[in-house]
């Protein structure tokens, strides 16, 4: 169950690093 949490957390993090890179970019 924990390695389940820390694997969303980490696509979280994942998808807002995406966006934050996305919204440089443009």
């Amino acid at each position: 169950m924990k390695t389940e949490r820390n694997k969303q957390r980490e696509t979280s993090i994942f998808i807002l690093d995406a966006r934050q890179t996305n919204f440089i970019g443009e």
